[in-house]
């Protein structure tokens, strides 16, 4: 398995601009775990977890339910 770190850290730092600009809670919430799931596969758990929670808090406020964010995996 070949990841580019640095092309997905970019990818999702420009998602995570794009959501702000949008102001679209489900987007941000998307872009937080995209950003976890690079931080994990960049060994930097502790930030991934904590960005993750991020995640899930933002898709909680944008009244996505827990269930249905799984089901996007």
């Amino acid at each position: 398995l070949h990841v580019d770190l640095d092309r997905a850290e970019a990818l999702t730092a420009t998602a995570d601009w794009l959501a702000d600009r949008l102001d679209d809670l489900t987007a941000k919430a998307r872009s937080l775990r995209a950003t976890a799931n690079v931080l994990y596969f960049k060994r930097d758990y502790e930030q991934a977890a904590a960005t993750y929670e991020r995640s899930v808090a933002a898709y909680a406020e944008a009244g996505a339910e827990l269930d249905d964010v799984l089901e996007q995996r």
